[in-house]
């Protein structure tokens, strides 16, 4: 969801439209007071209050879109702001999916030398 990191003091209000979706990357909605952004780094969303620096830097990002520049920027704003412990379980995460996912492989490659 976008709550996992909060930029900015005031209310977000309760909606958001769709603004902008990085290929392979975040996607941004926004309203009047703030940016909502799902699927950033390590899979944290957060919002971003538009009167904020982070958030006056997006809107400029934003007006003419450059999807390298945007998910720098986000992840930037994501390492800054996060509480240590919530970068720590995300990544721990991250890291056993690729275990997971690894060991799935594996299994697929062996299977398929053995022609089971």
């Amino acid at each position: 969801m976008w709550d996992d990191l909060k930029i900015g003091e005031g209310n977000p209000q309760n909606s958001a439209v769709t603004l902008y979706r990085v290929p392979n990357g975040p996607d941004i909605s926004h309203n009047h007071t703030s940016f909502w952004i799902t699927h950033c780094v390590l899979g944290i969303g957060m919002r971003i209050m538009k009167n904020t620096e982070e958030g006056r830097e997006l809107a400029m990002l934003l007006d003419s879109p450059e999807p390298l520049a945007i998910q720098e920027h986000l992840a930037k704003v994501v390492f800054k702001n996060a509480d240590p412990s919530l970068l720590i379980r995300r990544l721990t995460l991250a890291l056993e999916a690729a275990y997971e996912a690894g060991k799935a492989a594996k299994a697929a490659e062996v299977r398929t030398v053995l022609g089971v």
